[in-house]
C-alpha cells in the first residue's frame, strides 16, 4: 500500500506599489500605528496593540480589523526590523492568515523616489494548505489598504 501523498503549494509574490508620502511621514505612521492607523482608517482597523514593545527581536504586534474587511483578526511576529534600510520581515502567527495558510511570511522596504515619492517593496512567501483560499485576494486587501493609509496621510491636517 502506497504512503499517502501530501501536495504543498509555495506562492512568492513581490509587489511594488508607488505612493504618495514621502518615507518619513510613512514611517512615522508605521512606528505609531497603535495610536495612528485606527484613527486614520477606522474602517479598517478597530485596534492594533503591541505585544513586548521593548525587544527589537519579539515584537508582536495584534491586529483586529473593523467589520466588513475580508480578515477579522491577526498577530504578526516581526523578524526583523532595520531601521536604516527601512525595512521589516514578519510571519503571522495567529488569525486569518494563520487559519487558512500553513505558513505566511512578508518583507515590506519603503524606497524614496527621486522624483518625490516612495515605493514600497511588498514580498510575500506563503505555504499553502489544501483547499487554502486564493492568495491574490489576501495580497490585494494587503495593498489596497497601504494605498488607503497613504491618501489618508495626504490627506491628513498638520497640527
Amino acid at each position: 500500500m502506497a504512503a499517502p501523498v501530501t501536495i504543498t503549494t509555495f506562492a512568492l509574490v513581490e509587489v511594488e506599489v508607488p505612493l504618495k508620502s514621502n518615507i518619513n511621514t510613512l514611517m512615522t505612521a508605521f512606528l505609531s500605528s497603535p495610536e495612528k492607523l485606527p484613527k486614520l482608517l477606522p474602517k479598517v482597523y478597530k485596534s492594533i496593540q503591541l505585544k513586548n514593545p521593548g525587544s527589537l527581536r519579539e515584537i508582536d504586534i495584534e491586529i483586529e480589523y473593523a467589520p466588513g474587511c475580508p480578515l477579522t483578526s491577526e498577530t504578526d511576529r516581526v523578524n526583523d526590523l532595520n531601521l536604516q534600510e527601512v525595512k521589516a520581515s514578519y510571519n503571522v502567527v495567529c488569525g486569518t492568515y494563520a487559519e487558512e495558510y500553513k505558513s505566511y511570511d512578508a518583507t515590506v522596504q519603503l524606497v524614496e523616489l527621486e522624483k518625490g515619492g516612495t515605493k514600497a517593496i511588498r514580498t510575500y512567501k506563503v505555504e499553502c494548505k489544501t483547499g487554502s483560499p486564493d492568495i491574490r485576494k489576501f495580497i490585494d486587501f494587503d495593498i489596497d489598504v497601504l494605498k488607503k493609509i497613504d491618501d489618508a496621510l495626504q490627506n491628513e491636517i498638520p497640527m
